[in-house]
């Protein structure tokens, strides 16, 4: 794959804030501490907050943990590691290295986790919006119910996790890894996964109108019941690829890899002809053949 330049761009992007944003107007913790903090000052601040018995660890109920907008790229999360429903929009993560850290039922609006190395996340109904993964290392975490429209997660690497039952509208997942994932019953309208590897990721029942998987690497993936209508799959890899009860209208299969005739045979509506590539044709019965309209008798 090849490097993907508008890092700097998106960075830029994902931090400014959306007009519609319930909460714009809202202070966050970063305006009164602007600093990069360490375990010691976050635990001042927390005590500060008048949250309860609070220890090395963090608050002991960490959904009153308001750390929104705060550095915490020097924190140490060996123990400090849940922040389960706690305030953490805008903050920032960026390069932090701990597994296991647990954000479920979070509020992650705008957070930064750019080049952070943070296996088996649990990211569990946490809201993600315009969230920040570029590059990130999270094999093996969980987004199950995740809310993250606009979230960026390109070059991320995130196999083997799950992203079930979530929101992800318009989230970018260009040349990331969900190799081996589960995203079953998500929306992923209008993403985008261009030369992502998603090789036998599980879409079942997504809803994945107007996404894009220009040049992805899609074997083995299973669309079954999925909404594809106006998917972009140009130059995709699509060995294997399951698309029975899927719903293409007008997606684009333009220069696709690998395809075979008997993957579209069980969709609910017939592609376009002239997106199906030559080589799909068979000998014995040509794709037109089997497809065209009726002729209606005189």
């Amino acid at each position: 794959m090849h490097h993907y330049h508008l890092r700097e761009e998106q960075i830029r992007e994902s931090k400014k804030l959306v007009k519609d944003d319930p909460r714009i107007h809202e202070p966050v913790m970063g305006d009164f501490y602007p600093e990069v903090l360490n375990n010691d000052d976050v635990i001042l601040i927390l005590q500060a907050q008048d949250i309860g018995h609070v220890t090395r660890s963090g608050a002991v109920k960490t959904e009153l943990m308001n750390l929104s907008g705060l550095n915490l790229t020097q924190v140490s999360f060996l123990e400090m590691n849940n922040f389960e429903r706690s305030d953490l929009r805008y903050t920032n993560f960026e390069g932090i290295s701990q597994d296991r850290i647990s954000f479920r039922g979070a509020s992650a609006e705008y957070a930064q986790f750019v080049d952070a190395d943070i296996p088996l996340t649990n990211f569990t109904r946490t809201r993600l919006d315009s969230a920040n993964l570029y590059n990130a290392n999270a094999p093996e975490s969980k987004f199950t119910g995740a809310i993250a429209p606009r979230a960026l997660f390109a070059l991320a690497n995130l196999e083997d996790s799950k992203f079930d039952e979530g929101l992800f509208k318009l989230a970018e997942f260009n040349e990331a890894n969900l190799a081996g994932s589960s995203a079953k019953y998500t929306s992923f309208e209008g993403a985008s996964f261009r030369n992502a590897n998603l090789q036998d990721l599980d879409f079942k029942g997504a809803n994945l109108r107007g996404a894009n998987f220009v040049e992805a690497n899609l074997r083995g993936v299973n669309f079954k019941n999925a909404s594809l209508e106006g998917a972009n799959f140009e130059g995709a890899d699509i060995a294997g690829a399951n698309f029975s009860g899927t719903d293409l209208n007008q997606a684009n299969f333009f220069k696709v890899r690998n395809a075979e005739l008997k993957q579209f045979k069980s969709s609910k509506t017939r592609i376009g002809i002239n997106n199906i590539p030559d080589y799909v044709y068979t000998k014995q019965r040509s794709f037109k053949t089997r497809f065209k309209a009726p002729s209606t008798p005189y």
